[in-house]
């Protein structure tokens, strides 16, 4: 089994991997406030999603941190990505289901051309409807329609499973692999859905699942306003500290680490990799939780990221 996974997302190289999901329930989601919702209060929970499907994680979108040494900048441009599966856990499984809202902000290249932001997004996925660009062996289903005025395009393939990874997909007669994507435009964004399914899924099964939330979203955005993200969800819902109180205790494991001797470091501070393992064990949080902890700090001036690699207390 795959042990971490891009989401079924239009631009999946992109998308968030499994692994950076937190792991999440519905307690972790509210419900849509009737004026200035939150971006992520637009998720849908568990009861307004199909069976099997169940919340499993959570992704608050691109946070730029200097200390995460990621290869791409954060865009300028909010998003947030939930994650269902049938047992809830952020496994690769037989059944996944993924949704992710995009709010474009003035500051982003298509704040003002949503349509072309929804093309981008397309061609991202190379969807382009031509189904010649496939042998024999691959089907697949390219449409565009009209949605209560907003353009929704849903696309998916259909492929056999060459090599069977689980015993599942080797005791199929004939396992195959169906993702199935529907990328919409909004007033202020862009929502897509996606799924996988194997290893014999129904025909029809999956795009039936992907517009079925492409539907749920399409409501909320008629009936919400434009809704605001918010930069503290979701890391701090279920815990009992406080924002404040997980930075003050990250600032004291800092210090602590920053006095201890290690064979990692010739300079005061705190070994990044240390520093998130004691963090996650100590507090009981998500490596992202971890990371936004350390990004508030910076941002607050309170940490410093040594030429060493080291975080050190300002």
């Amino acid at each position: 089994m795959t042990e971490s996974f891009n989401l079924p997302l239009a631009d999946d190289s992109r998308s968030p991997s499994s692994s950076a999901m937190m792991p999440a329930t519905d307690a972790h989601l509210r419900r849509p406030a009737e004026s200035g919702p939150r971006l992520y209060q637009l998720l849908p929970n568990t009861s307004h999603v199909e069976p099997p499907y169940t919340v499993a994680g959570l992704n608050a979108g691109p946070v730029s941190m200097s200390h995460r040494r990621e290869a791409h900048p954060a865009k300028p441009h909010h998003a947030v990505t939930a994650l269902y599966t049938p047992d809830g856990t952020c496994a690769y499984q037989q059944r996944v289901l993924a949704c992710r809202l995009n709010l474009l902000d003035d500051e982003h290249p298509y704040s003002d051309d949503v349509e072309g932001y929804h093309d981008q997004k397309l061609d991202d996925a190379s969807v382009d409807g031509d189904g010649g660009a496939y042998t024999d062996w691959i089907d697949s289903t390219h449409t565009e329609d009209q949605v209560n005025g907003f353009t929704r395009t849903v696309f998916s393939v259909r492929k056999p499973i060459l090599v069977a990874h689980t015993s599942d997909q080797r005791t199929a007669s004939r396992p195959v692999l169906v993702t199935a994507l529907v990328v919409q435009t909004t007033p202020w964004g862009v929502i897509e859905t996606g799924t996988y399914h194997w290893p014999d899924p129904d025909p029809g099964v999956a795009r039936d699942t992907v517009t079925t939330l492409a539907d749920t979203l399409t409501h909320r955005v008629e009936r919400l306003p434009r809704p605001t993200p918010d930069d503290q969800w979701p890391l701090f819902y279920g815990h009992d500290q406080s924002q404040a109180e997980l930075a003050t205790a990250m600032q004291t494991t800092i210090a602590e680490l920053t006095d201890e001797q290690s064979e990692l470091k010739n300079e005061p501070g705190a070994v990044l990799a240390t520093l998130l393992d004691r963090f996650q064990a100590d507090y009981d949080v998500a490596q992202r939780e971890a990371l936004n902890i350390l990004d508030v700090l910076e941002q607050r001036g309170d940490i410093n990221e040594s030429g060493a690699g080291l975080i050190t207390l300002t």
